[in-house]
């Protein structure tokens, strides 16, 4: 038996949320082009990137426009019926999504698709960090209150 076994990475998924319809913009944001792309197909793009496996884009709004964004990546649409209710109901249907396609997940980051500056270096901090914590939530702050992106272990 080895007397130094080699830790393994935490095995992390991601949940990227768009199922919003953007009423106060007039227009849904995650197909808002930014820099050349769509800022859905930007941010999956971004979570594939960082290597999280898998990723989840939860749609509700805008589903057909949506999916054609991000067709032939690398990713697992689900759709959340309740998209209508709010972020928690996308969070709670990508979540469940999730864990049954994945029950041995250690934890999953949840990002947003209408933060085009977030980068797969950003979102790899925030491995890193549960790596070397082992925190049960890591979370971006803005002027010191918690929000997303955010990670979450199991």
């Amino acid at each position: 038996m080895d007397e130094n076994p080699i830790e393994l990475k935490p095995r992390i998924g991601c949940l990227v949320l768009a199922a919003g319809a953007s009423l106060r913009l007039g227009s849904p944001k995650q197909l808002l082009i930014y820099d050349g792309k769509t800022l859905l197909r930007r941010s999956v793009e971004t979570a594939i990137n960082a290597g999280f496996k898998p990723v989840i884009v939860v749609l509700g709004s805008e589903i057909e426009r949506s999916r054609s964004e991000i067709s032939g990546l690398d990713v697992k649409i689900h759709i959340n019926e309740d998209w209508e209710s709010g972020m928690s109901s996308s969070i709670k249907a990508g979540l469940e999504h999730l864990l049954k396609i994945e029950p041995e997940i250690d934890g999953v980051l949840i990002t947003l698709c209408d933060q085009p500056k977030v980068s797969s270096e950003h979102l790899n901090l925030f491995v890193e960090k549960f790596e070397v914590t082992k925190a049960s939530i890591i979370a971006a702050q803005y002027e010191g209150v918690a929000g997303v992106t955010a990670l979450f272990s199991k």
